[in-house]
Parts: C-alpha cells; sequence; structure tokens
C-alpha cells in the first residue's frame, strides 16, 4: 500500500487555497419529499483523501439544501444516504469552474411482505474485450554458453587467508578453484568483513567447511574459542558467479544472489548483530532500521511506544529481497526509514494494511502482519510491493506511469475509494492489484516479475514485457526450485480457461423492516466452453457508507460452476441504506481467478434497517484489569476444563459499552521474544459471540458489559511483560472499533468524527514461565520426500495425489521442555506460477484430534525427530508440466516459525552493445487484418538501418491470452517480410508483436513492436424477432425485421424466399425496398413460385438493427424464408441464419382442455392453433358456476384459466365469440367444455346400533372417507349439526333414528345424509331353576338359555338340561342381545359311593349336607376309618374325625358353608380316598 504524505510550507498552502478559491466551482443538493424534521447526509468525494459531507434537515415544505462551495474542478462523486428511504446510488458530475445543481427525490420505505429487496442485472453485451484464457506459459531454460573460470591455482584461498583471516578447510569436501574463487568474489562485495592489510599480522576468525548437502540457509556457524566454525552448502555457489548464456534467445549473463545471502547471514550473524546488519542497511541500500526513539516519534507523529524493533529475520530478509533488484534501485534518496509497529496494533488510518508505503515521509511502515502469520513468499513479496511504490514515486516519469495505466486499461474514478478502475478482468497476479490502482498494480506486478515471474507471464505478457523492457532493461529472473523437490502432471485436458465473465447478478433481501435480513446473492457467468468456463468459488465484500462491511462467500449452484449463490443472514441493527461491492472475484478448482468490479457487472444493495447502529462500542477508560492464575485447560483457548491440564493463564478483565451487543471482543498482546531484545510478537485472545462465560450484561445499565476471560500460558510460553496493545471490537451493527494503548497518548491523533478509534493508557503483566522456547521448529531439509501418482494414468486429466513425507522436531533452550510442533503448511508452484496453498492441520490431526489445540504434545517427546506425512488431491484440470513444492512453514506451540523456502531466484541480464550498434526495428503487420481466410498466411515486415545478417526473433500473442508463437530467422537485408506466418493457435483479439533483434552471438541490438486486430470468428447474430408471425391484407406491407449481432461495422445480406404456397396468388410488381434502409439486388417478375425471392442489402448501425417497412403484399399465402448474412470488417461472414414468417387467413381454432384439478382449484389451458394478437381477459369468458380466479398467459397461443369451483360435479365453460384474434385480426368462434369432475363425496355407509336398556353407550360412528370429516344430525331435514358424533341414550326402550354426511376436509362439499337407527331392548328377567321328576333342571326361560355348571358354560341351550354330576348350576337368558341376571344357584347332588370292588365300598351321604353326614363302608381287614376335611381354596384342614366305625353319623358344625375335599385314611396308611362335599 502506498500513502502519500506532503508535508506542505504555509506559502505552497496558501497557494493552492488560492486555486480553489478562483475556481468557484460548486455543488448545490436539493432532497424533496423529506417528511419535515427529517434529516439526510449528502456527500461530495473526488478521492479517496478528498470527501466532504452535510448532514441536513429538511423544513415544513419537505426540501433540505446545501451547497459546497469552493471545489475543484474535474470530476466529483455525488451521493446521499436517509434512513427510512429509497434514495439513488452515487453519479458522477464534473466541475469547469462551473456550479452544478444536484436535485433528489426521495420515496419513503414501504413494506407489504418479507422481501424487503430485490435487484437484478444482466449483461447482454457480447464480452468481447474480456480474456477466457489465461497466457500458456512455454517451459524455457537457460543455456549455458560458457561458465569456465580461469582462476589461478590457490589464488583465493590464499586471499582469502590474507585479507580476511577465513581458512578454508577440506576437512569434509574439497574446495575447488572456482568455489574458492566464487567464496571470495562475494565476500570481497561485503563491506562488513573484516580486512588485514599488507604487512600487518593475520588473525584466523573463522574456518569454512563445504558440503554436498543442503543446509537450512545455506549456512551453519559454531563458535569455538572466539573462531567461527562455518559450514555451507555447496549448492549455494552453483550461480554465485555470473555465467553467460541465453534466455528466450537472448545472450547474456545469469547468476544468483544465494551465496550473497549466506555471506550476509554470516557477516550479520543472521542479522543478530545489530550495528553490522543496521550498517549495511545504510551504506549499501540507503536507509535506516529506526527503533523506538525520540527521532521515530518526530518523524511518525506518535508515541515511539507504538513501535518497535525489527527482529533479525525481519531485517535479513528485507535487505535480500532489496539485493534481488538491479543495483540502479538498490538505494533511492525518497526512501530513508522503515519502521516495525508494535506487535498487536494495525496502522491507525489503514488498518487492513500490512505495509504501508508513506512516500511523503520517505518511509516504509511493516505491520506485524506483514511477518508473523505470513509465508516466506509473501513476505519476500511485500518488501519488494513497498519498495515498488518508491520507483513509482521517484523513479519512473509522467510518461511511463500514463503507459501502464493504459495496459491495464485504468481509468479516473470518484465513485471508488481508490479513485481508479479499470476495464479488465484477468490480467493481474491479485485481487489487490485489480482493486485498487495503477501505482498498486505496478508494485504487485513488479514483486512478481522478480518473485514468480511465471504468474505474471501467465497473467498478462503485455505487463511482463512492459516490466522487462521499460523498467528493468532487459533484466529477467528465473524461479528454480530444487529439483528433489519437484514432479510431474500429466493432463490430456489441461484447463487454462478463467472462469467465464458474470453476465447476470440477482440480489434478493428477506426480512421486514424490524428483522434480521437474510441476504441472497446469485450470479451466472457467460459461457463459452462449457467444460472449463464454470467456477468452483467466488468471494464479495459489501460496504457501506460509514465503512461497515460484511462477506458473502459463492458456491456453486451445481457441478457445472455457471451459477454461483451464497446467503448470509446479517443483524437488523446493520447500517441502512445501500451497500456496494467494489470487486467481485471468482475461482475455479485449479486456480484460473476472475477480477471483476462494478465497471463490468451491476450490483445494488438496499437495506431498510430502521434500527440501523451507527456507533461502534466502547472501552470504558482505566476499566482493564489484567491479572494471572492457575487453572485447568483442554486446549489452547479461553475455555476451562476441570478434566484437563492444569497451567497458568492470564486474566483480562475490562468493560465496554455499546446500546447493543459485541459480537467480537479481541485483546492483541505484544510478548517478549527472549532472544532478541526489543523485538515482540503478537498473542492475539478473541471471544466471537455472546457467551455468558466471558461476557456479563450490568443489571442497572444494560448498555455496560463487564468482560472476562482466561487463556492458558503454558511453561513454554515466553517469559516477560505481556503488553496489552489493542483491543479490537464489533458490535451487532458491525460497526468496528479499535482502542489503542500506548505509554503517552498525547501525540496519537484521531480525527475530529472518527469514532471508531480511541486511545488509552498501555497496560501489562509480568508472565514467569519455566521453559520458555523461543527457538523454532527444525526441518532436516535432507530428507523431504515426495511423490506424485495420476489418478487417472490412461487418460491423465490433471488429477494427481500428492504426497510429501519429511522429519521434523522442535527445539528450546530447556532440552526435555520443548513446545512441541503444532501446525505447518507448505506451497505448490505450477507451471503457470499458480501458487497452492495447504494447510498441514488436517494431516497433524491424524496424529491426534485438535492436534493444533493441544496444550501440550501428544506423545509427550516434541524435542525427538518424528517422521510426518501431508497429502493434497490435485484437481482435475491441473497445469501439466512441471511442479515444485515452492516452501514449507513449521509453527511449534509457542508460536516460534520457521520458514524454508526452495526456491533459487536466478536473475539474467542481458548483454548490451554501445548505443552506436543499437537499432531501432519497425515492426508491421502488412494488410492489418487478420481473419479466417489469411490466418495462416499472415505478413510481418521488420525493417531497421544496417540489420542485414541480423538475427530476428518474434514472439506473437493476444491480449485474449492463450497461446504464443514464435519465429526467428536471419534478416538477409535490411528490411524483410516474414511470410505465412501462422496464427490459427493464437486467441482472437488484439494482437501484439515484439520483435528482439539479434547480433549472430545473440545479443539484443533493439526491441521493436507493433499490435493490430485478429479476428477469424465470424460475427455472431441471431434474427431476434419479426413483428409478423402471419399476417394478412390488414398488415401486408408492414413487416419489421429485428436483427442483433455481437460486432458493429458490419454489412448485412437479408433474403426473403417464397418457400412453400398454400394457395394460387402471383406477384406481378416489384417489392419495393425498405425506407432509407436496402437496394434490390434481383427478383423474378414472372408468376411466383416456390423458390422466388427478393434480396436487401446494407450496413449495420448498431448491435441491435430494424429493418422496417418491408413490403410483402405480393408474395402468396404460405411459408416465406428470411435468410440473413453479416459480414465484418475484416471479411469474416456468418453461417447464414434463417428464419421464417407464414400468411394466413383463416380465423383461430380453440382449443379448451382440463390441466389440472386440486379440490377446487382448477386450472384449464386454453390453446389457439396460432400466434394471438390480444390477451384473453375474464370477460372473455363464461363459467356455470364458481369463479374466474385469474388467467395466465403461457404464451402467444397458450393462457392457463384458473378457477375456484363450487361443490357442483358439472362445470361449463365457454370462451365468447370474437374474444381472441390472430395476428392478422381474424376472430374466435363460440367454443365451450363441459367437465365432470366428482366433488361431492358419496353418503357415509353406516350399520344399525342395538343397545340393551340401561347398557353404557359410545359415540355414534359411520364410515368416513380419509381427508373428510362427518356431520350429524338429529333429523334428515335439518340444518341443526355437529362434528361431534351423539352418545345414544339407553334409559327409554324403543327406536331413535340419526343421520350423518361427510364432508370433505380440502374442499368443504358435503355429501348426502345416512341414516343410523338405534334400538334399545328390554333386559330380561334373571330365569328360575327348578328340577322335575326325571332328574331335569328346568329354566323358566323358554328360549336364550345359557348353561353354567360351577361357574363354566354348558354346551346346551335349551330350556332343560339332565345333570349327569353333582354340582352347582346355574343359567342365564338372553332376548334380543340383552342378558339376565343369573338365576340362583341349583346344587345338583347325588349320593358319594365309592365302589372299591364288588362287595366293598365307601359312601358319604347327603351331598350337599347341612350338620350331619352319613359314613359307611366294608373294606376287609378294617374296622375302623379316619376322615379329614380341607378347604379346597387353600388346603387347610379345617375338620378331623378319628376312628370312625361304619354307619357313625359325622357332625361338623365347625364348617361355614362351602366346598370341602373330604379324605378317607386307615391310620396303618395303607388307605386314602377323596370326595368333594358341599356344605349347605
Amino acid at each position: 500500500m502506498k500513502i502519500n504524505i506532503l508535508k506542505i510550507f504555509q506559502p505552497v498552502l496558501f497557494l493552492l487555497i488560492s486555486m480553489n478559491l478562483n475556481a468557484q466551482s460548486s455543488i448545490t443538493f436539493k432532497v424533496t419529499s423529506l417528511k419535515p424534521g427529517d434529516s439526510c447526509t449528502v456527500y461530495v468525494q473526488k478521492s479517496a483523501e478528498v470527501q466532504y459531507y452535510k448532514i441536513i434537515k429538511s423544513g415544513n415544505d419537505s426540501i433540505a439544501t446545501y451547497k459546497f462551495d469552493n471545489l475543484a474542478n474535474g470530476k466529483w462523486e455525488v451521493k446521499i444516504d436517509a434512513t427510512g428511504y429509497y434514495f439513488p446510488t452515487s453519479k458522477v458530475v464534473e466541475l469547469n469552474a462551473n456550479d452544478k445543481l444536484v436535485e433528489v427525490r426521495l420515496s419513503p420505505v414501504v413494506l407489504n411482505s418479507t422481501t424487503n429487496y430485490v435487484y437484478q442485472w444482466k449483461d447482454d453485451s457480447s464480452y468481447v474485450g474480456h480474456a477466457q484464457q489465461s497466457y500458456i506459459n512455454t517451459p524455457y531454460s537457460i543455456q549455458v554458453l560458457n561458465s569456465t573460470i580461469t582462476i589461478p591455482d590457490d589464488f583465493s584461498s590464499v586471499t582469502l587467508y590474507n585479507k580476511y583471516g577465513i581458512v578454508l578447510s577440506n576437512e569434509l569436501n574439497r574446495w575447488t578453484n572456482e568455489d574458492a574463487y566464487r567464496l571470495f568474489m562475494t565476500v570481497s562485495r561485503n563491506s562488513l568483513f573484516q580486512t588485514f592489510g599488507e604487512g600487518s599480522p593475520v588473525k584466523v576468525n573463522s574456518v569454512w567447511k563445504i558440503v554436498d548437502t543442503d543446509i537450512t540457509d545455506d549456512i551453519k556457524i559454531e563458535t569455538v574459542d572466539n573462531i567461527k566454525f562455518v559450514t555451507i552448502s555447496k549448492k549455494a555457489f552453483v550461480y554465485a558467479n555470473p555465467s553467460v548464456g541465453v534466455l528466450d534467445g537472448i545472450k547474456g549473463r545469469f547468476f544468483s544472489k544465494r551465496l550473497n545471502h549466506a555471506i550476509v547471514a554470516y557477516s550479520t550473524n543472521f542479522g543478530n548483530d545489530k550495528d553490522l546488519i543496521n550498517r549495511l542497511a545504510l551504506e549499501r541500500y540507503g536507509f535506516k532500521f529506526l527503533i523506538p526513539n525520540a527521532e521515530l516519534k518526530a518523524l511518525m507523529s506518535e508515541d515511539f511506544s507504538n513501535f518497535q524493533e525489527f527482529s533479525a529475520f525481519e531485517k535479513i530478509t528485507i535487505l535480500d529481497m532489496i539485493e534481488e533488484l538491479p543495483e540502479g534501485m538498490h538505494s533511492q534518496t525518497n526512501l530513508k526509514y522503515f519502521v516495525r509497529r508494535i506487535a498487536g496494533q494495525v496502522n491507525p488510518k489503514y488498518p487492513q494494511a500490512a505495509a504501508v508505503a508513506w512516500t511523503g515521509l520517505k518511509t516504509i511502515e511493516f505491520m506485524n502482519a506483514a511477518f508473523q502469520g505470513n509465508d516466506y513468499f509473501n513476505i519476500q513479496r511485500l518488501v519488494l510491493h513497498e519498495k515498488s511504490h518508491f520507483l513509482w514515486a521517484g523513479l519512473f516519469d509522467k510518461k511511463l506511469k500514463d503507459d501502464w495505466a493504459d495496459i491495464g486499461s485504468w481509468y479516473l474514478d470518484p465513485t471508488v475509494s481508490s479513485g481508479w478502475s479499470t476495464t479488465k478482468t484477468t490480467e493481474f497476479v491479485s485481487a489487490y492489484s485489480h482493486a485498487n490502482n495503477p501505482d498498486e498494480d505496478m508494485a504487485e506486478s513488479i514483486s512478481f516479475y522478480v518473485m514468480n515471474p511465471d504468474l505474471l507471464m501467465s497473467r498478462s505478457i503485455r505487463k511482463f514485457e512492459f516490466i522487462r523492457d521499460r523498467i528493468m532493461n532487459g533484466t529477467r529472473y528465473v524461479a528454480m526450485i530444487r529439483q528433489d523437490l519437484t514432479f510431474m502432471v500429466y493432463n490430456l485436458f489441461p484447463d487454462y480457461n478463467y472462469p467465464g465473465k458474470i453476465k447476470r447478478v440477482d440480489v434478493k433481501v428477506e426480512g421486514k423492516s424490524n428483522e434480521d435480513k437474510k441476504i441472497t446473492l446469485e450470479i451466472e457467468l457467460n459461457v463459452v466452453d462449457s467444460a472449463r468456463d464454470g467456477a468452483s468459488s467466488g468471494y464479495t465484500r459489501f460496504a457501506s457508507s460509514i465503512g461497515t462491511i460484511f462477506d458473502v462467500g459463492l458456491s456453486p449452484v451445481d457441478k457445472n460452476g455457471y451459477i454461483l449463490r451464497g446467503q448470509i443472514t446479517i443483524s437488523k441493527f446493520f447500517k441502512s441504506g445501500y451497500w456496494t461491492v467494489n470487486q467481485i472475484m471468482v475461482s475455479d478448482a485449479v486456480g484460473n481467478k476472475r477480477y471483476e468490479n462494478n465497471n463490468t457487472f451491476g450490483l445494488k444493495l438496499f437495506l431498510d434497517n430502521p434500527l440501523e447502529d451507527l456507533v461502534p462500542p466502547v472501552y470504558i477508560d482505566n476499566t482493564l484489569k489484567l491479572g494471572k492464575g492457575i487453572s485447568k485447560f483442554s486446549g489452547m483457548g479461553p475455555s476451562e476444563d476441570t478434566s484437563g491440564i492444569s497451567t497458568q493463564y492470564i486474566e483480562a478483565k475490562f468493560d465496554l459499552s455499546d446500546k447493543n451487543a459485541i459480537t467480537y471482543i479481541g485483546t492483541n498482546y505484544a510478548i517478549p521474544k527472549l532472544d532478541e531484545k526489543g523485538v515482540k510478537s503478537e498473542l492475539q485472545l478473541g471471544v466471537l459471540g455472546v457467551d455468558s462465560r466471558y461476557y456479563k450484561v450490568d443489571s442497572a445499565n444494560r448498555d455496560i458489559k463487564h468482560i472476562t476471560y482466561r487463556y492458558p500460558i503454558p511453561e513454554y510460553f515466553p517469559k516477560g511483560f505481556y503488553e496489552l496493545t489493542m483491543m479490537y471490537l464489533v458490535d451487532e451493527g458491525g460497526n468496528p472499533k479499535r482502542a489503542f494503548f500506548m505509554n503517552d497518548t498525547a501525540s496519537f491523533k484521531i480525527s475530529a468524527g472518527d469514532l471508531k478509534t480511541s486511545k488509552h493508557v498501555r497496560d501489562s503483566i509480568f508472565i514467569d514461565t519455566k521453559y520458555p522456547d523461543f527457538i523454532p521448529p527444525v526441518l532436516d531439509i535432507n530428507a523431504i520426500t515426495i511423490k506424485a501418482t495420476p489418478t487417472n494414468p490412461k487418460a491423465p486429466d490433471g488429477e494427481t495425489l500428492f504426497e510429501m513425507e519429511f522429519f521434523a522436531k522442535d527445539s528450546s533452550a530447556y532440552i526435555g521442555n520443548e513446545a512441541g510442533v503444532k501446525h505447518g503448511g507448505y506451497i505448490l508452484r505450477d507451471p503457470q506460477g499458480k501458487q497452492h496453498g495447504f494447510s498441514m492441520q488436517n494431516d497433524f490431526d491424524k496424529i491426534k484430534g485438535n492436534f493444533y489445540y493441544l496444550v501440550a504434545d501428544p506423545d509427550g517427546k516434541p524435542g525427538y525427530w518424528r517422521k510426518y506425512k501431508v497429502s493434497t488431491l490435485l484437481p482435475k484440470g491441473s497445469s501439466p508440466g512441471l511442479w515444485g513444492v515452492e516452501s514449507m512453514d513449521l509453527i511449534d506451540r509457542s508460536n516460534n516459525t520457521k520458514r524454508y523456502s526452495f526456491v533459487e531466484l536466478v536473475r539474467f541480464d542481458i548483454e548490451e552493445k554501445d548505443s552506436s550498434q543499437k537499432v531501432n526495428p519497425i515492426v508491421e503487420i502488412l494488410g492489418k487484418k487478420v481473419n479466417a481466410k489469411n490466418v495462416d498466411s499472415v505478413s510481418l515486415s521488420i525493417s531497421c538501418k544496417t540489420c542485414a545478417q541480423k538475427n530476428y526473433r518474434a514472439r506473437i500473442y493476444s491480449d485474449m491470452g492463450g497461446e504464443s508463437v514464435l519465429y526467428e530467422g536471419v534478416m538477409d537485408k535490411d528490411s524483410i517480410v516474414v511470410k505465412n506466418i501462422k496464427l490459427k493457435g493464437v486467441n482472437d483479439g488484439t494482437i501484439y508483436a515484439t520483435v528482439f533483434v539479434l547480433d549472430t552471438a545473440k545479443v539484443l541490438l533493439g526491441i521493436g513492436k507493433a499490435q493490430y486486430t485478429k479476428d477469424v470468428v465470424a460475427p455472431k447474430s441471431s434474427i431476434l424477432k419479426t413483428n409478423l408471425s402471419n399476417f394478412g391484407k390488414s398488415n401486408i406491407d408492414s413487416l419489421i425485421f429485428d436483427m442483433k449481432v455481437s460486432e458493429l461495422n458490419c454489412e448485412y445480406t437479408l433474403v426473403l424466399t417464397q418457400s412453400s404456397i398454400v394457395k394460387n396468388s402471383s406477384i406481378n410488381t416489384p417489392i419495393n425496398a425498405p425506407i432509407n434502409a436496402v437496394k434490390i439486388m434481383s427478383i423474378k417478375t414472372s408468376a411466383t413460385a416456390v423458390g422466388d425471392s427478393v434480396v436487401f442489402n446494407g450496413k449495420l448501425t448498431d448491435s441491435v438493427f430494424k429493418l422496417k417497412n418491408i413490403k410483402i403484399s405480393n408474395f402468396e399465402d404460405g411459408l416465406i424464408e428470411l435468410k440473413i448474412i453479416i459480414k465484418d470488417s475484416l471479411g469474416n461472414e456468418t453461417t447464414p441464419v434463417k428464419t421464417s414468417i407464414y400468411k394466413d387467413t383463416r380465423e383461430p381454432v380453440i382449443t379448451i382442455k382440463k390441466s389440472t384439478i386440486t379440490d377446487l382449484k382448477a386450472t384449464y389451458t386454453i390453446e389457439s392453433n396460432e400466434f394471438l394478437s390480444n390477451s384473453l381477459i375474464k370477460d372473455s369468458i363464461k363459467i356455470n358456476v364458481g369463479k374466474i380466479d385469474s388467467i395466465a398467459k403461457v404464451g402467444n397461443k397458450l393462457y392457463n384459466v384458473f378457477i375456484t369451483r363450487v361443490c357442483n360435479d358439472t362445470l361449463i365453460l365457454t370462451v365468447k365469440p370474437n374474444s381472441l384474434m390472430d395476428t392478422v385480426g381474424n376472430k374466435n368462434s363460440t367454443t365451450s367444455i363441459t367437465g365432470i369432475e366428482k366433488l361431492i363425496p358419496d353418503n357415509p355407509s353406516v350399520s344399525g346400533l342395538n343397545y340393551c336398556q340401561g347398557a353404557g353407550a359410545n359415540q355414534l360412528t359411520a364410515n368416513i372417507l380419509t381427508g373428510h370429516n362427518s356431520v350429524w344430525y338429529s333429523s334428515p331435514s335439518g340444518t341443526a349439526s355437529s362434528t361431534t358424533a351423539p352418545k345414544p341414550i339407553t334409559t327409554n326402550i324403543g327406536k331413535v333414528d340419526y343421520y350423518v354426511s361427510q364432508v370433505k376436509a380440502t374442499t368443504g362439499c358435503e355429501s348426502f345424509k345416512t341414516k343410523l337407527t338405534v334400538t334399545v331392548f328390554e333386559v330380561p328377567a334373571a330365569p328360575i331353576l327348578s328340577r322335575d321328576t326325571a332328574n331335569f333342571l328346568v329354566s323358566s326361560a323358554t328360549s336364550g338359555n345359557t348353561w353354567y355348571k360351577d361357574s363354566a358354560i354348558l354346551k346346551d341351550s335349551t330350556q332343560k338340561i339332565k345333570p349327569l354330576t353333582p354340582g352347582a348350576y346355574n343359567v342365564k337368558t338372553t332376548q334380543n342381545g340383552c342378558v339376565s341376571a343369573i338365576s340362583t344357584t341349583y346344587y345338583f347332588l347325588v349320593t358319594d359311593i365309592l365302589k372299591l370292588s364288588s362287595t366293598e365300598f365307601i359312601k358319604l351321604a347327603p351331598n350337599p349336607f347341612q350338620a350331619k353326614l352319613n359314613f359307611d363302608f366294608f373294606i376287609k381287614g378294617y374296622q375302623r376309618l379316619n376322615l379329614d376335611v380341607f378347604e379346597i381354596s387353600t388346603g387347610n384342614k379345617v375338620a378331623s374325625r378319628v376312628g370312625l366305625t361304619p354307619g357313625a353319623p359325622i357332625y361338623l358344625p365347625e364348617l361355614t358353608s362351602g366346598t370341602y375335599i373330604v379324605r378317607i385314611t386307615s391310620t396303618d396308611g395303607k388307605l386314602s380316598y377323596q370326595f368333594k362335599m358341599v356344605k349347605m
């Protein structure tokens, strides 16, 4: 980011003010329809730095006015913000010493539904001017011509010892003369080495060993007895000294700064020797690293406690990257200072910036975000980016800047904050370069030109060549990845296509005024190549007029990726009014990206939020209390866990104020780096959302929120003072607040009206840890293995499984107490230069879940080497060719980071001749037009003085991306024509030719350029419509023909031909030409027959063109074919596009069909056999019953009629006569349809019910159809009804009739009634039992008897039964289904006689008995027996008699009535018999 700050002396300031006053330009706002007392805000803006606004209130006349005076001439953006009103978006006015009146009429917001706002934009253009494809990079290599260096034996090693005290040791590997020489030359260019003069004693200060393997940072240093023992990698020497070679056909010298970087690391102790590295910065690069002191405070006008020292890594990275630039760019008078803002703080004015180039202050300010959490490439790129701003400000002239702006299609645009917009969408290396201005675009492009030239070349060859030829004077860079970390990707179907240009934008806002809003954004992409033009993701940011923001991510709705949609719900407290979008980015799966701004799409978003919250939250000063303690945590976060690990924590307590909830609360700390005094890193602690564990609302004042949260500080965290440097707060309205904490707030300036920034006195707390780990993890860079496996090797499509294994461990000054590796990342670079970054988090989670958040290493041995494996699946379409691992980062749990880059930048400087030998070739495409006819035979003219026998090298490419072609050869004279150049593979568009003229040794002598147009695609044309499809006498001579084409300046040929004839007619006179439009080319004058035609031609004046008043009265009825051919300015012709019109004199035939019927809603279609010229209306239709709800036009011949029917099975629908007309005025006849649909339900079926008098009754039921309800009536004609079924009354004997119908729930249609009869019968009396003379038991009931014996039902149902066994007998009778009570019990008994033999027996009588039993027996051998009585239910013995003789009476008065078991036994136990007896 670049910012100009000019310290202007008072006379200059006065002059500028005077000039503005003399201009006398002004803008007056007049706002109408603003309710009395309401206010609005009006703005005028010229650039990001020049904006004025005023809040104005309306009077009783509902008008508010305000005048902005003394405005500078030029373009100004004017806009308005009015809560509760719809208001127009901004517009641009131009001032030129004049006054402008801007009138705005407001409309109050009125909502009738939940859909708050809908917006749609469509692009009807042909998408010309927007590249479809990236440039396809051609693999290149450096051809070495001469790498031999002639060196005297031992010269370098002797000189290194004698001059610098450096001893070269062959202990590990032998030093070659070449490597010793390269080391000597590199050391001699470094001013930091101590030298020994001639004659002075030489002191050995270092011993150097060389190895073949890779070493981290290429060099390792160990100090023993004040002598440094250095081990250096031989790989740093490969390109250390310039060698002669050829790149892209041009001779030059190539070399690398890799060895230089290692030597700088040695001479400055890896940047830790502050004096030496600061000296190097000043002497070689002309700037100072400022430290926090009075000088820095005076420079930045801010308390120096808001800054810190650069770390050693940061300093050495900055110097290494500036060293990569050509020497003339190393030191600039307009760049004097590098400053580092303290960890935890952002720049107050540009909080999103990682670095700011303050060109007016000659200073680059780096924020913590530039380094901590950033990957190696982007740290290096950012240094070059910020440095480039000073090249723009101090080195580049106006013409160079203007030419660069032209290449990027930049133009001044006051409607955007940067003041610039571009019409290009793909020719940018990043979204940032597209979204800002030419300066930022140049800074980004230069940084990629050095760091990743392949990406710049694949995005824009023109920009690449501009920087190469106009800025770098031919110097080029080649990024070389370590060979063993490269792999091949195979793809027969590569995807070089950018996602299609946006052609449609839909925005919908759902939610009422006082509700949260659901926002849906949908975009549709233009598709040329259906297989490759889709996108896999998209992103945009919405911004309000007060600077609040929200982001929306977009995802494809299907696998094609042509339509992407995103949704977000935002609070009802967000800013009301219009929100704008500056950029939409869409990307496909392989990283092809298109960036569009509001110059290339349309998007409006309006939020009606009367509850808008415009005030950010406030930190209540002096409420911060920092503390510490011990608790248990299971992860690195604010949530305490009783089952976690006991560890120290830091606690922050403070109060905030906001009328609404605060959705994010973050505290940023600067914590010490123990191995570097004055250097700090950032510890960012935050809570997202309202969590009652940390967030309490004050009971007395709900605006006040009490915040308390803790964060674990394990023993491996840094020891020292933890300083709170900034709070970042966001409320429900999206309003951000940054509270800066510093030692002295007096010099910290906050602009008037800035509610987003506050300043406070800093607080800190001392944290004491036992084992502070300040050493980053270690990677064994010689033990990295990679593997790439195509998933479809037979037909490779780019989808490739990449796997990488490596060994790593953590380090600490406290061995055994290392923090442990917690995270990492790696970047793969493809042949197009696209960088694909991958996190190792998912791979590490396979070791243990939530690996990143663990407090302690899972295996407890973080200091031991551990093997890690990571993998990713590269998507289909990935670029074929050589990929490589660009870099890796490893982070330990103490947040120490080590970055490893595997890219070596090899610089190529062209070999130049003196000015007398240079040439200025003139290049021209002959004919200037490349079309389909000459695409493979283009001629190119090259001419210049003294060019005979020189070599030429011509590269030709399109501004629409794709492939380039290369032609080279020898000029046999000063002016030649290269013929038969084949451009078929080059995309259509503006073609650029760059021609190098070289001498015979391939030394560049001059460059010539040309541009021209290539178009081998015929213009796309389409016949939009004719005004007539059928025609008759009334309109026979008024045919209008519409055409649409994708190009302008085209010629057309229109042919009308009689295709068929349906009745006899003739053409006897010529057909007249359309007025002022065409000329008749040929016509037959004989009788018209099939095939006769007439021809018109002319020029198109617009992309949409009408041919009017074409007279066709003499054509016969039937088909007439219309054929159009378009020819563009380059001679490409379209394929003929045809359509037909039809002459028809017949009346339209109307057909009515039933389409659908659901309940009472019916849809009928009314269709004509031909197109209709009028519309069907309700008055044109008649129905016998029901209501016509609406009529929907489906097409020019078809209508849907929506009807609500009544409960009637028959519908008659009639289209009245003369209601519809065809295109020639023919009217219809009456048409009717009778439809029978069963709407009245069938009667419900029922069954009559019988009840016994006094019995309980249930509610009546009927068989009701599903989806129907019953309705009950008391009489057949009664209207009183109930949906609750009645319950019959059974107290009275007789019959009662009930009536029931059923109603369909969805229609309300009721069936006819069904009668249901309920009969109540008398309950019969209990029957009386008697015994007749034949020992039959007789019931008094003559029928319906049910007999029981001992409570068990008997099968017999007659009036009398013959008992066969003794027992208790009962009977019931059933009459009409009613059952009587049971009769009294009749005990039918017989004398119990047990026959033991013909003479032996035992006898008990009577049975039943009352008080006495007669007992008799005869059993041989027994004179006495015993008797026991048992209860039948319990088995308990209740009576006993012994020694009973035959004939003895037995009295049992102790027994109660009931049934008993009587057991007869003998005293000797041999006899035992049982009887069942009943006691009366």
